[in-house]
């Protein structure tokens, strides 16, 4: 099963919701720019989404990311279902049930925000629909407008969301089937990638990114090689040599000023490490790639 790895860095901003009856659903490719959640209290779909089918009938739900391409048919009945749009923030990803690791609460770190899984398609009780309730309620919130509405359906599409997520990580941690002190080695590397985009203009090395995901460096090093093939500093090298091209495009920075904005301290150095990516000297570059055109 595929999940959603979600983090609240922002409210959600709804689109639209509501309930319906349809006698088709048009089986060709969507990709939407929002994020939709949709619950189905009669008829069978069938749904391909991230590679997958899955064939749904009455009490089942599917949570379609932005971006992403699906398909959805029904099958000779009509559907009745109430569903609710959103645009929401950049981080969220799909992963598999080997990749889900549950963090755990530290009231030390209070602005950092807890991420949540929600799947992508999965069943709802039909005797005690909490979310289905809370969806109904996004709904009727929307239909009748008035003041601070966009905030109320932002915290009531949070709650949906969390109520769904809630409900995935008691179904996973009764099956005894994640141990959430134990992260994969693929869950560190994630967080190292994103902590090398994230800083790559400031002087780290070694010794900060293990630091940050809590480490030996020497261990923290080990892990992202045999994950990825490649070394921690090499992959850092890389992106700041990758936003450098960028700096040097806009034609508006000295490359000296341009090391010093992606992390690199030494102005030779920077030019050394280029020439061995690009195959030039960053002053070079544009005529570089014009030659090569």
């Amino acid at each position: 099963m595929k999940y959603l790895h979600i983090r609240f860095d922002e409210l959600p901003r709804i689109m639209y919701s509501h309930s319906c009856v349809l006698k088709k659903l048009d089986s060709c490719k969507r990709n939407n720019p929002y994020y939709e959640i949709t619950f189905f209290e009669e008829g069978k779909y069938k749904v391909k989404i991230d590679g997958e089918v899955f064939y749904g009938d009455a009490n089942t739900f599917i949570f379609t990311p932005a971006d992403v391409d699906y398909s959805i048919s029904n099958h000779g009945e009509n559907i009745r279902m109430s569903c609710v749009a959103f645009f929401f923030g950049p981080n969220t990803e799909i992963v598999d049930e080997s990749n889900i690791v549950f963090e755990s609460y530290d009231n030390h770190f209070l602005v950092r925000n807890e991420s949540v899984y929600v799947p992508l398609t999965g069943n709802y009780d039909p005797i005690n629909p909490s979310s289905l309730i809370l969806l109904r309620r996004i709904i009727e919130e929307n239909r009748k407008g008035g003041r601070y509405t966009n905030v109320k359906c932002a915290n009531l599409i949070v709650e949906l969301i969390l109520s769904m997520a809630t409900s995935v990580a008691e179904q996973l941690e009764k099956k005894g089937k994640f141990d959430a002190g134990i992260p994969s080695n693929q869950y560190y590397c994630k967080r190292i990638e994103e902590y090398l985009h994230n800083n790559y203009s400031h002087d780290i090395d070694l010794s900060d990114v293990a630091k940050h995901v809590g480490l030996h460096p020497n261990y923290v090093s080990s892990v992202f090689k045999q994950e990825t093939g490649s070394t921690i500093m090499s992959v850092l090298r890389n992106i700041r040599v990758d936003q450098a091209k960028k700096l040097i495009f806009m034609k508006k920075y000295r490359i000296k000023d341009i090391a010093h904005m992606v992390g690199f301290l030494d102005e030779n150095y920077f030019s050394s490490v280029f020439k061995r990516l690009e195959g030039c000297l960053p002053s070079d570059y544009i005529d570089h790639l014009l030659k090569k055109e």
